[in-house]
């Protein structure tokens, strides 16, 4: 690890030489993310918890859910990661999480689009990688298991979640075919 770059990005954990995430150590150190079979290809989920805290969103992590029997069940999270630096708190069983803010941002978005749509959100199972893989292995990164990550989003379509303005439609109401996956809530 280049420790000059460290130093440039300061009050951020580095993943790998060019990848940053936000400091989680605590969590990490509270938290014990049981190690994942890649034989069985077991993920990890998230479950809503509903609390009084409208501020701060609540989840409980799912351990070791093998792919197989949640492939149709739950929605993984796309989207910009963004500025390390720049949070949104949520709590992970329990524990202060610091996720990227476009990934708290798609949470609360898709928790909305969940309720409006009468849906029982705590019904409901999630996937967001910054969350469901344990940032601090060197075996669950990318690099190492882009074979499950691919299986990940393959089996279950990724819900496109958009935390900008949305594009300017088309005559005839028609979304512009450069974004044809996007799910616009």
């Amino acid at each position: 690890m280049d420790t000059a770059a460290e130093e440039d990005k300061p009050g951020l954990a580095p993943v790998c030489d060019n990848l940053y995430s936000p400091q989680n150590q605590p969590f990490y150190a509270q938290s014990a993310y049981n190690p994942l079979d890649p034989i069985q290809q077991q993920i990890r989920l998230l479950r809503f918890l509903p609390s009084d805290d409208e501020e701060v969103l609540s989840f409980t992590l799912l351990d070791k859910c093998p792919l197989d029997s949640v492939r149709s069940r739950y929605t993984a999270l796309s989207y910009c990661a963004g500025d390390p630096s720049k949070t949104e708190v949520v709590r992970v069983n329990g524990l202060e999480f610091n996720a990227f803010a476009n990934l708290g941002r798609a949470l609360k978005d898709v928790i909305t689009y969940w309720k409006k749509n009468g849906k029982q959100v705590d019904d409901e199972l999630l996937w967001a990688d910054q969350i469901c893989i344990n940032q601090v292995s060197v075996w669950e990164t990318p690099f190492h298991c882009s074979d499950l990550l691919h299986n990940i989003l393959r089996r279950r379509p990724v819900e496109w979640l958009l935390t900008a303005p949305l594009p300017q439609k088309q005559s005839g109401g028609e979304v512009p075919s450069s974004w044809p996956n996007e799910r616009y809530l």
